[in-house]
């Protein structure tokens, strides 16, 4: 991109500013060609906005995920280890003639982390929206 290109960033209540040239324009390039991605980011008209978040903003964006992340977190080391723990005493019990411990630890854990991605993504695109980081579809 050529130093007079403009980038444009607009904050949180409304005013905005041009920047010319330099790494945050030529970042801001690689996104609107379709070679690098960023949150917060739009391209409209063959200019790109950056989304700017206020301390506050950004502080409960950052708890909101990390608190999302230490759920999934919990949830993968229950079907990780925990589970396996246990899978001894659960092999008492059948499942489909299989012992329950068995099934628990070989395809039911498989389950879950699979199940367990896709309601991450979700939910993290979610909070993303919210504040208006998210990375725009297409």
């Amino acid at each position: 991109m050529s130093e007079s290109a403009e980038c444009y960033a607009f904050g949180t209540s409304g005013e905005s500013r041009a920047f010319r040239g330099g790494p945050l324009c030529a970042h801001l390039a690689m996104i609107l060609a379709g070679k690098a991605t960023s949150a917060g980011l739009r391209n409209m008209g063959g200019r790109i906005y950056v989304a700017q978040l206020t301390l506050e903003r950004r502080t409960e964006h950052w708890h909101r995920t990390r608190n999302l992340m230490f759920v999934h977190l919990t949830i993968w080391f229950i079907f990780a280890f925990v589970v396996h723990w246990f899978a001894y005493s659960l092999n008492s019990i059948n499942f489909f003639g299989w012992p329950l411990g068995y099934y628990f630890a070989a395809q039911g854990s498989l389950i879950v982390f699979v199940v367990q991605l896709f309601v991450f993504n979700w939910q993290q695109h979610r909070i993303d929206v919210e504040f208006g980081v998210d990375e725009e579809e297409g």
